[in-house]
């Protein structure tokens, strides 16, 4: 039980001392995600990392490693920004994400990252099939009028054609 005058602090509270940089990308495209961190780290390692980030399993790519799988790095020490560009995006690489600099005693973890995943549609219309994206057919009010057309939306997800 709480005394009156007594604070509770909330993981909501503790979550405003970093920051939630927001990234977006198609699938089968790239994204990039850009992690600044504080003047005196310049020279430390940094890294990205996925889910807890308690273990080396988690960590994706190091700023020590520019080409490790799909991940490639640069550190701007005079911007102080580490970068990472995921290629070839799958709806699997959605989800939180931290920016990490490893330090003696417990590593830092300036930024959390949420990345979201965005799936391309294809429009077949008069008979030839085009890429669109969501974006691009988002908030468009449909008109009753006298000729119709028809428009089919084929979505790939994970391997079947609908």
């Amino acid at each position: 039980a709480m005394t009156p005058g007594q604070t509770k602090i909330t993981l909501s509270k503790l979550l405003l001392y970093h920051k939630l940089i927001q990234v977006s990308g198609y699938e089968g495209k790239r994204a990039i995600v850009l992690c600044p961190y504080d003047a005196g780290f310049e020279s430390y390692e940094k890294y990205l990392c996925r889910g807890d980030c308690r273990q080396d399993a988690d960590v994706l790519v190091r700023s020590t490693e520019t080409t490790k799988a799909r991940y490639s790095t640069s550190d701007d020490k005079k911007k102080r920004i580490f970068m990472t560009t995921i290629s070839n995006l799958r709806s699997e690489d959605g989800g939180r994400y931290w920016c990490g600099v490893t330090k003696t005693g417990f590593d830092k973890y300036p930024s959390e990252v949420s990345l979201e995943i965005k799936k391309v549609g294809k429009i077949l219309e008069n008979g030839k099939t085009r890429q669109i994206n969501h974006s691009s057919v988002r908030n468009r009010t449909v008109l009753p009028s006298t000729t119709s057309t028809i428009v089919y939306c084929i979505y790939d997800t994970s391997g079947t054609t609908h």
